[in-house]
């Protein structure tokens, strides 16, 4: 039968004399129209779906070399930053086992070397890895990361914002240089990333930006106010990002991190160390952050907090601030 429909999840196309069934979406509810000689204006969006969709789009399309070029166009790209160490290192792992081409970006050019290593002795299949040596304070060196992504493997569809540092120490008597640092590199590189980013996802038909931001963007924090209001920037940014981005099918999801075992306190700004009355926090493995990074980038939420614990403290911080700020000034000051 002659087919003429618009689709609501793909778009309009127009229905020639090679015609091809429709694939029911039973998880979307939609229509998805696939057609053969339109597929450069669809693929884009086929790209979003997830994995059992893309199962049923191969039976739609059967073998050959059609299914192939349209489905390694729909391997979705995910660009993380921070991604020599820690989370964003898990992150990088994770993603390429589920079959994601990463693109990893650090400064510290030797750890991304290890990471490309680790990646190649993942099992098969796994997606690519490119990486590549960025300052995400830097806007021309964002930029030219993400030209070199879109030349590499055509498209962008997820931002994970992830880097970023700490900084303890009193707002008067720290060192304006641990400031400045901590200030460019967790609000100037969320900003470099992201308006590098959005460009190239509009073209790819959309996407996601996944911005890493904590459990204290809310707390009051002395002697962490610093990175407490970084991150406070970063959550605020992503609820107006969210509403801004709607139009153009780009998702924004914020994450508020907890405590995780990683290199972050050892490289933190400021006063080393841990105070003797601290108390002791639970704390999460990177590989358990991964994971649910990889899951927020396929259910696409709009906050995601990982732990009941992580729930609780972001809860407190809203409803007894000043109870909240005593017990931080115990964590965070130096006896």
């Amino acid at each position: 039968r002659h087919l003429s429909r618009t689709c609501p999840h793909l778009g309009r196309f127009e229905a020639s004399s090679e015609r091809r069934p429709l694939c029911y979406d039973r998880r979307l509810n939609k229509l998805c129209a696939l057609q053969a000689g339109r597929f450069s204006n669809v693929t884009g969006r086929l790209s979003r779906l997830r994995m059992p969709d893309r199962l049923c789009a191969r039976r739609v399309l059967g073998g050959g070399g059609l299914m192939e070029s349209v489905l390694d166009r729909m391997t979705r790209v995910v660009l993380i930053t921070g991604a020599s160490s820690g989370v964003g290192r898990a992150a990088a792992l994770a993603f390429a086992a589920r079959g994601w081409n990463v693109v990893a970006t650090a400064r510290r050019a030797d750890k991304l070397l290890e990471l490309e290593d680790a990646v190649a002795a993942l099992p098969e299949p796994h997606g690519e890895l490119l990486a590549l040596a960025v300052d995400v304070r830097d806007a021309s060196f964002v930029h030219s990361g993400v030209a070199a992504a879109v030349a590499r493997f055509g498209r962008l569809d997820v931002l994970i914002a992830n880097a970023g540092i700490g900084q303890r120490g009193s707002i008067v008597d720290s060192e304006w240089e641990h400031l400045e640092q901590l200030l460019r590199t967790n609000i100037d590189g969320v900003l470099h990333s992201v308006r590098a980013a959005v460009p190239a996802m509009r073209v790819s038909g959309g996407g996601q930006v996944i911005l890493i931001s904590s459990v204290v963007a809310n707390m009051t924090a002395p002697y962490a106010a610093s990175y407490s209001a970084s991150k406070a920037f970063v959550s605020s940014i992503a609820r107006s990002l969210r509403l801004e981005l709607e139009p153009d099918g780009i998702a924004v999801t914020d994450v508020l991190l907890g405590r995780t075992d990683t290199e972050f306190n050892d490289k933190r700004l400021g006063q080393a160390g841990r105070s003797v009355s601290a108390p002791r926090i639970p704390v999460m493995s990177v590989d358990f952050v991964a994971k649910a990074l990889v899951r927020a980038a396929e259910r696409r939420p709009k906050t995601l907090v990982l732990r009941w614990f992580d729930r609780l403290i972001v809860w407190a911080n809203a409803l007894i601030p000043g109870f909240i700020g005593r017990r931080a000034l115990r964590q965070y000051k130096l006896d």
